[in-house]
Order: structure tokens, then sequence, then C-alpha cells
């Protein structure tokens, strides 16, 4: 904020006096000799993240990295990222180096243990919770996320066609539901046994609430049932977070803050752009993935930074983090 600086090949200056954990805005401008000023470039945000520290996280293919192993986009994938990944570029969240190490991780963020098709048993069995728990202990880590329960309960599982048509049911449902939670719960006690500071720990999604889905299973009375299970899990993981006195990020409260904005054609617009929120696509003009699992594409999963993570890191933790804007967005995902 008013800084010049002369005109060579590079430049660098410091800044001091800034508050950890604030976003500040900068714009360079270049001068010749005679004090000719060019127009000035494009707001630079850059935040300060140092109240935050190191940032874990341990879940599944929503939080997994897209550029790993789990490479995902086809011909966009240059340009498409998940959360963590936009996350490190737009906000400078640090999630470790990125390397590739032996079982039970792979090529990825140091910090990031989430892990494509990881279930909630899965995700305790293969230790992710005592790995992050570990680089917490050490001082490495102070911010976690948590995102698993997808592949618990979704459609290529089988579990939620097994929930609709009632042959999963009754005590073994109730069981299926419990072990769940019970897997969360010894999760999120891991990383709060080792010391870390702020948890934001999100709901399970409900695949019903999608349009292809609803036509794939047509009797709204049977997908009410799979929606009730999973109100009871989610009602369980919430109070298990008002318990711990830890964040709870809840998708519903997503797409129903998200629906309002979506025309009659299905698009969302995101900056000018209309993205396509009913159909499926590699392009970063389609809300989701054409990936055989409708994963979040880039925009989307800004989309959710902002919302379930940034904005509860905000809200909950009295945070000063700026979300994610819509030209942010569009030049990440190769748009604009």
């Amino acid at each position: 904020d008013g800084v010049e600086v002369g005109v060579t090949t590079s430049e660098s200056f410091s800044d001091t006096g800034l508050t950890p954990s604030t976003s500040y805005d900068y714009t360079v401008s270049a001068f010749d000799a005679a004090g000719n000023e060019s127009a000035p470039s494009a707001v630079l945000s850059i935040s300060t993240l140092s109240a935050l520290g190191g940032v874990g996280i341990i879940g599944d293919s929503n939080v997994d990295e897209y550029r790993a192993d789990d490479n995902r986009g086809g011909a966009f994938a240059s340009v498409t990222f998940g959360i963590a990944e936009i996350a490190e570029i737009a906000r400078g969240f640090d999630f470790g180096s990125w390397g590739t190490r032996s079982e039970p991780r792979r090529t990825g963020y140091a910090y990031n243990w989430a892990r494509s098709g990881a279930t909630g048993s899965s995700m305790i069995a293969s230790g992710q919770h005592t790995g992050l728990a570990q680089q917490i202990g050490a001082g490495l880590v102070s911010t976690a996320i948590v995102f698993i329960g997808t592949n618990d309960f979704s459609i290529p599982s089988g579990v939620y066609g097994s929930i609709y048509d009632g042959s999963l049911s009754g005590t073994a449902l109730q069981d299926k539901l419990d072990d769940f939670v019970a897997d969360v719960t010894t999760g999120v006690d891991a990383l709060l046994a080792a010391g870390v500071s702020r948890v934001v720990i999100v709901s399970v999604p409900d695949e019903g609430l999608q349009a292809g889905v609803m036509v794939q299973f047509p009797d709204a009375s049977r997908r009410a049932l799979v929606t009730a299970a999973l109100d009871q899990v989610n009602g369980a993981i919430s109070a298990l977070a008002a318990a711990r006195s830890i964040a709870y990020a809840d998708l519903a409260d997503f797409w129903a803050a998200l629906l309002p904005q979506i025309d009659a054609q299905g698009r969302l617009n995101v900056g000018g752009e209309l993205i396509n929120v009913v159909q499926r696509g590699n392009d970063p003009r389609f809300l989701q993935l054409d990936d055989g699992f409708g994963h979040p594409g880039t925009i989307a999963s800004g989309l959710l930074l902002n919302f379930l993570v940034i904005e509860r890191l905000n809200s909950f933790y009295g945070l000063s983090l700026q979300p994610l804007s819509d030209a942010e967005l569009l030049q990440i995902a190769g748009i604009s």
C-alpha cells in the first residue's frame, strides 16, 4: 500500500506489522525514467497464515489431491484441482511438502492423509488419524480438516441402493451407522489428544439430492430412507463437534446457499461465466467432473473451500481468512 519500487528485471519488498490470518491486497505499477506510470496490475491478494500453522487432512477423495496418483480432469488435468490444492495455490495453506512416500502414504502433501476410496473404517485401519496426530504432536500441524463418509453410503459402494431398497435396514443398518460414527469419533479424538488447535469436520453428503440420482432412484419415499439414515449420522457428527468444541460444516447448508443462484437451465453464474450444474464434464465450466463419480471440479472445489473451510475457520475460530473471489476461481480453473 503506497510502496513503489524502481524499474528492474525483478523487485521485492517486505512489509512489516501485518496481522496473522489476515488478507492484504497489493497492486503493482511500473515507472519509466520520466516518471510515467503504467496501468496498475490486477490486485494480488496475500494471506498471512502464521496463526493457522500447518494444515492436516484426514478423509477421502473429496479432500485428496487431484494432481497426485489419483489423477483427475482428463484433457483439462492442468486446471483441475481439489480443495487442498486450491487452498495452497490461492491462500498459501501449509499442507507440508509435496513428495512421494511409501504406503499407507503416496504422492501428495505431507500433512494430507486423505485417500480416494477411503471409508470411516479404512481411515482408521490405515492410520490416517495416528499419522496426522504424530505431526500435530511434533508441532508441524495445528489445524485439521476431517471429511469422510461419502464412500460409506455411496451409490458405487452399493450402500445407498441397499438402504433404498430395504435390504439394509433395522439392526444391521443401525450398527453400520453407529460403527461409522465411532470411527469418526476415534479419528477426531486422536487429533485432539495430540494437541491440535482447530478442527473442521464436514458432514456426510446425501447423493439423493442430485438430479441424476433422483432419476436413477425415482421413489421419493425410499430416497427418504437414505436421507433419514444420513440425517442421523450427521446429527451425531454435529453433536460430536459441539461436545468437543470444534467446527462443524454442513454440506446441506452449502447446497441450500447455492441452489437459489442456479438458473432455470441449471447454470451457476460465477464471475460472468455460466457453470453447468446439471451435467458432468471435465471442462472447468462444469461443476462436477466426468470421472465416473462426479467429484467436484475446480470451481466447485473452490466454492467448497470457501464455505466449508474458510468460512468455518473464520466464524468458529475468529480468523480473518479471505474467501476466494469469483475472479480467482476462474483464473485457477483456466477460464479467465
